[in-house]
């Protein structure tokens, strides 16, 4: 299909980031820079052990390069509340060099709802646990 979405005659840059967990992120998942679809992630390899991470290749369009700087931040993001998953890479410094394929951009992990839900509510029983124990003197 000639001008499909991928934009097959396009120019790109191929960049990597890593992360921990790479859950949601697939092949052919879109990548954005600054909020705008700009390319598309390529392959991911699995780490050789449980320290290392994940590495993903991503091709961003070139017309972004500009924007896609050495210092530039990789995040996962997630269109609506449980939809696909999707990489956002933030515009980078001008006093960074714009971004070369192979390069490795920094990745950021993204933060686990279930952990943090979790954690609210050990904290809200703590919380209880404590009014109670005040409620009744140190016999708790």
């Amino acid at each position: 299909m000639i001008g499909n979405r991928h934009e097959a005659f396009a120019r790109h840059v191929e960049p990597y980031t890593e992360f921990a967990d790479v859950s949601g992120i697939v092949p052919g998942a879109r990548v954005q820079v600054a909020g705008m679809d700009a390319g598309e992630v390529l392959a991911m390899e699995i780490p050789n052990s449980p320290s290392a991470k994940f590495r993903v290749k991503v091709r961003v369009n070139e017309k972004f390069r500009e924007l896609v700087r050495a210092d530039s931040v990789v995040t996962v993001g997630t269109e609506r509340v449980v939809g696909n998953r999707f990489l956002e890479i933030c515009a980078g410094s001008l006093r960074a060099a714009a971004v070369a394929t192979g390069a490795t951009l920094k990745g950021i992990e993204p933060t686990d709802l279930s952990a943090i839900l979790e954690l609210e509510t050990y904290n809200c029983q703590r919380r209880q646990r404590r009014e109670q124990c005040q409620q009744f003197g140190d016999r708790c």
